[in-house]
């Protein structure tokens, strides 16, 4: 009866503790960073007003649109689901596109910083 309450009011969402709330969209934040640091672009700054969820109960984040806890900074999903499930940098986290060298060194990208720091 739940999943059926949830599919059918989009105001709703459900923490991965279990917890039913009511969701309301935040306040956009132009100045909003992501785990680095760095400003994020207008489309994850809006995806985050309108998904990332505190829950009540267990005071974790989440997002609203594919359950990830915590909320992913910076990503929306698709781009979050991607880069769980690619190879990256062990320094910077970016996708490695190309592996070269040793196979000690392949998850390094090809960033002049982080070539630095293998070294």
């Amino acid at each position: 009866m739940v999943d059926q309450m949830l599919k059918n009011c989009p105001g709703l969402s459900r923490c991965p503790c279990g917890n039913v709330m009511e969701v309301v969209p935040g306040k956009l934040d132009l100045w909003a960073k992501d785990d680095k640091g760095n400003v994020m672009k207008l489309f994850h700054k809006l995806h985050m007003k309108d998904n990332r969820v505190r829950c009540r109960e267990c005071e974790e984040s989440f997002c609203k649109g594919c359950g990830s806890q915590p909320y992913h900074l910076g990503k929306n999903c698709e781009e979050f689901e991607k880069h769980k499930t690619s190879v990256n940098c062990r320094f910077c986290d970016e996708e490695v596109t190309t592996a070269y060298g040793p196979k000690a060194f392949r998850n390094i990208c090809s960033s002049q910083e982080c070539l630095e720091l293998k070294a």
